[in-house]
């Protein structure tokens, strides 16, 4: 007996070119509205012409091409399965098509303000934060982030209907010649433009080409890098002759706020000019998740080409300087204006080490909201039905001072603080002195991504937030008088980043790290007596607890990577990382200041910061002998980095690598 399998031929054949047409209709739906808004002056600092439209269409096909033909097998697969198994499988593949509407759309969205896609580190951090980014969104923009859910779950209901009609239909498809036609036009066009840099014409694209750019390095070579641990960490200080130690984190504090005319933090001035106070001082990275723990452990952050979580049972964290200070002796504390769960910082910063933690979401009272947003998430954070606000700063000072005032004075303390207020779209209550106009917010505010014509609305607001900072910072050294800590204590304010705005087409803190972001507001108020001075050597985060502990004669542990000021005359390369919305390392070696962007545009920027403050001349063509040797600086550290965090026999036997 013969089996007609041309029929089933037939039908598989008619399967996929249905799926090719839908891929077709959404490559070109897809393109015609990117091409729309890319053109449009009002809501995009990119265009395209006819050529980048046609790519895009070629490219936006076969990614959908071939997303629909991986999720059409597997419903044809689950369709032959029981009642149960398919509704799952039916479940499943509708939340991660969903997920992957979200993902274009988000992408496409940045894409058209910013002229890049979104790339796996951000993806990766959006998912491991996804409640409390939706919660932040629900506040600053609650009409975007309700348009974006609801198209995204149309979009995936609608495909994934389709699909399940598909894969069950019984007719032969007419067309195909027509279809195979219009494919082999599409695939002459994407060949014709091969020259065009592809992996920033479309989001599934820009995701897939964000890997991994790290190479092995030889064990010989590491070891040069590495020293044994020991145990010097266990040093035992006199707790008669201790001084009380506060650390004031303040979010987005560039170093130019002190040198601006008229000053907005003029108290801090103040500060700074009977401190040490550190003229060069640069971040480790620009986004709060890898940029506040490396200050805390004395660490560069970068340990993986990809978001790496902070795992409470790590072995290789190392030890942060709540933890020395702790086995010195000292009470220590950390109070946050913010929910540190934030990048899971919550798990290397709350327990080990610490006497006394508190962040956000222990706060009982109000905690700060848009008063603009009357709706929403602020109504739900005002009812204190959900704890994802900050805490206003005068509040965590208060926090602070009853902490400080409830401990024995014959036991040292130590306190890390982290205050929020400047943090975009910054804290000004409606009572507060607001010196800078105009600074009105009446549109629509979102991070790295509102208008730049509106850039002196936005910079003045800022500047507004640190003037009422200063004030609240003011209060709490009278506070400190008070209780005749002042002149006893180490006080240190610490800029966690800089802010952008707009001086090389982008906003706020976690793009290329030109230095309106990569450097920042550093001083060390040490206690009466103590000589002070401006440091004009170029300093990292990393070596500011170096230098306090080199300054109180502690010794400074093997696992902390940072170097006192004082270690040498040399001046020291800083070593920055980024991987956030840019894929991109930085060196200073001054006065020369390189960046290396990885994606999405490949490229190498050199500046000599002494004649060229603003990097605005790219240097890259005119010394190509320091442009080879710093390269080969931040290959040497990037690669030993990841090296030394990926293999147990390095973490776990010796300290993190020497870079001086």
């Amino acid at each position: 007996m013969k089996h007609n399998t041309n029929g089933k031929i037939s039908n598989k054949f008619s399967v996929l070119f249905f799926i090719m047409l839908i891929s077709l209709v959404m490559g070109f739906l897809e393109s015609a509205i990117a091409y729309i808004a890319t053109n449009d002056i009002s809501i995009s600092r990119v265009y395209w012409n006819y050529k980048h439209l046609l790519t895009m269409i070629s490219i936006s096909t076969y990614m959908w091409l071939t997303i629909l033909i991986i999720f059409s097998f597997i419903l044809y697969f689950g369709s032959k399965l029981k009642v149960l198994f398919r509704i799952i499988i039916n479940l499943s593949s509708f939340i991660t098509l969903t997920a992957l509407f979200i993902i274009n759309m988000s992408s496409w969205k940045f894409y058209f303000r910013n002229g890049i896609f979104l790339i796996q580190n951000a993806i990766v951090f959006t998912f491991l934060n996804f409640k409390l980014l939706i919660f932040h969104f629900m506040q600053t923009s609650p009409k975007t982030i309700s348009i974006l859910i609801t198209l995204s779950v149309l979009s995936a209901l609608i495909i994934a209907f389709l699909l399940n009609v598909i894969i069950n239909i019984r007719e032969k498809f007419k067309y195909k010649k027509i279809l195979i036609a219009i494919y082999c036009g599409l695939i002459v066009i994407l060949t014709l433009n091969f020259h065009i840099e592809k992996k920033n014409f479309h989001p599934f694209l820009s995701l897939l080409a964000s890997g991994s750019i790290h190479e092995s390095v030889d064990e010989q070579t590491m070891l040069k890098l590495l020293t044994l641990k020991d145990n010097a960490d266990n040093f035992i200080i006199d707790e008669q002759n201790a001084n009380p130690v506060i650390v004031i984190m303040i979010e987005s504090m560039r170093k130019d706020l002190i040198d601006m005319q008229p000053c907005p933090i003029p108290f801090m001035k103040q500060l700074a000019d009977n401190s040490l106070f550190f003229d060069k001082s640069y971040i480790t990275s620009p986004h709060s998740n890898y940029s506040d723990l490396s200050i805390w452990y004395s660490r560069y952050p970068l340990r993986a080409n990809y978001s790496e979580p902070y795992s409470e049972e790590s072995v290789s964290r190392g030890l942060s300087i709540f933890e020395y200070f702790n086995n010195l002796g000292y009470k220590t504390g950390y109070i946050s204006s913010q929910n540190e769960k934030w990048g899971d910082m919550i798990n290397w910063l709350r327990g080990k080490g610490i006497d006394y933690f508190y962040h956000s979401e222990d706060y009982d009272k109000e905690t700060w909201y848009n008063e603009d947003d009357k709706k929403g998430l602020s109504l739900l954070i005002k009812n204190k039905l959900i704890t994802a606000g900050k805490i206003e700063d005068s509040k965590t000072i208060k926090i602070a001072e009853n902490w400080i005032s409830g401990l024995d004075h014959e036991i040292p303390f130590f306190l890390g603080m982290n205050l929020q207020n400047t943090h975009f779209d910054y804290i000004v209550s409606t009572n507060s002195v607001q010196p800078f106009e105009p600074s009105v917010i009446d549109f629509p505010m979102v991070y790295y991504d509102w208008p730049e014509s509106k850039a002196i609305h936005v910079r003045n607001r800022y500047l507004n937030a640190f003037h009422n900072l200063d004030s609240i910072i003011k209060d709490f050294v009278g506070y400190l008088k008070k209780e005749d800590l002042w002149d006893n204590c180490y006080f240190v304010l610490i800029g966690d980043s800089g802010e952008a705005f707009y001086e090389h087409g982008f906003a706020n803190h976690s793009g290329s790290m030109y230095d309106e972001i990569a450097r920042t507001f550093t001083m060390i108020k040490p206690p009466k007596g103590v000589d002070v001075q401006i440091v004009e050597k170029p300093i990292s985060h990393i070596d500011i607890f170096p230098t306090l502990l080199d300054i109180m004669g502690i010794p400074i542990p093997g696992s902390f990577q940072g170097y006192s000021a004082y270690d040498s005359d040399t001046h020291r390369q800083i070593f920055m990382h980024n991987n956030s919305f840019v894929w991109q390392d930085a060196l200073v070696l001054w006065p020369w200041k390189m960046l290396i962007t990885y994606h999405p545009v490949k490229k190498v920027e050199l500046y000599n910061l002494e004649n060229d403050p603003m990097e605005k001349q790219n240097q890259i063509h005119k010394h190509p002998d320091i442009v080879y040797k710093m390269k080969q600086q931040v290959k040497i550290i990037h690669d030993s980095q990841i090296e030394y965090y990926k293999n147990p026999n390095f973490f776990i036997k010796y300290n993190p690598p020497n870079i001086y």
